[in-house]
């Protein structure tokens, strides 16, 4: 209504005809067909997708506190590596 294109993503076809049908998105995916969401969000290049990724599990329970006072910006993500030596 104020000139944006909504996208909604579901986790089944039912669902992706419910946003569209009984919730006026313009458009939108099932999430559990979509290969690649990267190349299923970007129309015009418009659509970026934001990652706040916390490194080491150390991090872990602090990322978990940040999200309940908005302290991350985008999904949140704790980076672990394995080392596999």
């Amino acid at each position: 209504m104020m000139g944006c294109y909504v996208v909604g993503s579901a986790g089944g076809n039912e669902k992706v005809d419910f946003l569209k049908n009984n919730f006026g998105f313009d458009d939108a995916f099932n999430d559990k067909e979509e290969n690649n969401l990267d190349s299923a969000l970007k129309r015009e290049g418009k659509i970026t997708c934001v990652e706040d990724i916390a490194d080491g599990l150390e991090s872990a329970p602090d990322a978990l506190v940040g999200l309940f006072h908005g302290k991350n910006v985008g999904k949140q993500l704790v980076k672990v590596s394995r080392d596999f030596e």
